[in-house]
């Protein structure tokens, strides 16, 4: 069991829930954070991107700093919305990626359209005047960050995971009556592969960007492909990666089809060359070989800087329960991971970070947080909306949420 204190960090305002798209420490030796903090103003849509900064450890936060904002084109608007950063203490530079891409409309992100990836690096205290390229790693599907968080590697290289929509060579997706984008034959439209982003520091302080190959799959398996990695680096040298999986997906004229064969979990795949190649990937188990069954919904698999165990933060079901697509989403755990030649959910030490309140809707929200781990007090650190927490989908008060900090320690 963990001891977890939780107050409001922001509220919704005006039709605006403020989120958090990446908190971290942007100096060496004195704890000071920025958090980068994004408009959500619909379903998977966001308009203008803040940076604030606390010189304090968190204790008391800055003015926001508007860093990066919709721009108007013909037909639509290009919008900038997740996004990840690292650190470089070698420069003192915030290196940011954020994804990038056309939406033709306010009300709800278009799948239609690929991703590119905005990468930035300059001053963490004034990352609007930053330098910046836009790239898509020459992938014509595109390629994006989701639930990223990103992590220097013990070779010094930028970790970031990443994903794209997978490619139908074989045609055997659009066969099923899977969706492709409009316009293409072959390119997916919400079916994904993971893979990572490698960033290398040269002498000349440029960076080097290269891309991982993607994690191998059995598509029969998993609805909508394997997307939201989280990875980690293990003791042995070798990298992990969890992902998300589904057991439901649109079918064209059929709705959402839910797939019993399919299960509903997450999938665990393994690198031993530093990132370059993956190994099939499998279902993630417990430390009793049972697969826990999860809804399909992002994690985050890290290692604790106080005692050095690997944990895992997600979305389980409850006893009796099965995910459906995406949901149940109303319990957040934390539980420690067994570290070795396969990862494994130490089922003893499961422990509920938040869950649904008495009274609160079974589609209550739990899982779009992110993560920091504070220096000075060896807690960890978690930003979450509670989305559902004030209603459903009339008049979109599921969107009406606030912003909430958690903090907790892991023995």
């Amino acid at each position: 069991m963990i001891e977890v204190k939780k107050k409001t960090f922001a509220k919704h305002e005006n039709g605006k829930t403020p989120m958090t798209s990446f908190v971290l420490y942007i100096n060496e030796k004195n704890p000071v954070l920025l958090m980068r903090m994004f408009e959500s103003i619909g379903n998977d849509v966001w308009d203008k991107n803040f940076d604030i900064i606390s010189y304090d450890n968190g204790r008391t936060w800055g003015e926001k700093k508007l860093v990066l904002q919709r721009e108007s084109v013909e037909n639509g608007e290009m919008s900038y919305t997740e996004g990840a950063a690292i650190y470089c203490a070698k420069t003192n530079e915030l290196v940011v990626i954020t994804d990038y891409k056309f939406e033709p409309t306010r009300v709800s992100t278009s799948l239609d359209h690929p991703y590119k990836l905005h990468i930035s690096r300059g001053s963490p205290e004034n990352m609007a005047e930053a330098k910046f390229s836009v790239t898509d790693f020459v992938l014509k599907q595109g390629i994006c960050l989701s639930f990223c968080h990103p992590f220097i590697d013990s070779e010094g290289r930028f970790i970031f995971p990443a994903m794209n929509p997978v490619i139908d060579r074989d045609n055997k997706l659009v066969s099923l009556g899977y969706k492709t984008i409009k316009g293409s034959k072959d390119i997916m439209r919400d079916y994904w592969e993971p893979r990572i982003i490698i960033g290398c520091m040269e002498k000349n302080n440029e960076i080097s960007w290269c891309i991982s190959d993607p994690v191998p799959f059995d598509f029969t398996k998993t609805a909508r492909g394997l997307f939201e990695p989280t990875v980690v680096e293990l003791k042995d040298g070798r990298f992990a990666m969890i992902c998300r999986g589904s057991n439901g997906i649109w079918i064209e004229e059929k709705g959402q089809v839910v797939t019993v064969s399919h299960p509903g979990c997450k999938w665990v795949s393994y690198s031993k060359d530093r990132g370059k190649t993956w190994s099939y990937a499998e279902p993630l188990k417990d430390t009793d070989g049972n697969i826990p069954e999860s809804s399909s919904t992002g994690s985050y698999l890290f290692r604790s800087t106080v005692n050095g165990k690997l944990y895992w933060i997600g979305n389980l079901c409850l006893p009796g329960e099965h995910p459906i697509n995406n949901w149940p989403r109303h319990t957040l755990f934390i539980a420690e991971v067994e570290e070795s030649s396969h990862l494994a959910l130490k089922k003893d030490t499961l422990s509920i970070i938040d869950k649904k309140k008495p009274g609160e809707s079974d589609q209550i929200q739990l899982s779009n947080f992110r993560c920091y781990q504070d220096r000075v007090t060896g807690e960890i650190v978690l930003f979450m909306n509670r989305f559902f927490e004030r209603g459903g989908y009339e008049n979109m008060a599921w969107h009406n949420t606030d912003l909430y900090e958690y903090r907790f320690i892991v023995e």
